[in-house]
């Protein structure tokens, strides 16, 4: 199963870790012993950066 997330904030991020739907996801990762691994991922407002644009294609 891979679950990815997306918060607009901190606060939208906390709020979430006090909802029903994240009690239901822990329950679930107890029932079937479920592993989890965070990554956390910033924007990056500066843009790509043209050494870096040869190797991804970005479909333009």
């Amino acid at each position: 199963i891979l679950l990815i997330d997306q918060w607009i904030n901190q606060e939208a991020l906390d709020k979430h870790h006090q909802s029903k739907t994240m009690q239901k996801i822990l329950d679930l990762r107890k029932k079937y012993h479920l592993q989890m691994q965070v990554e956390r991922y910033i924007e990056d407002d500066s843009g790509m950066p043209e050494s870096d644009k040869s190797f991804i294609d970005t479909g333009n």
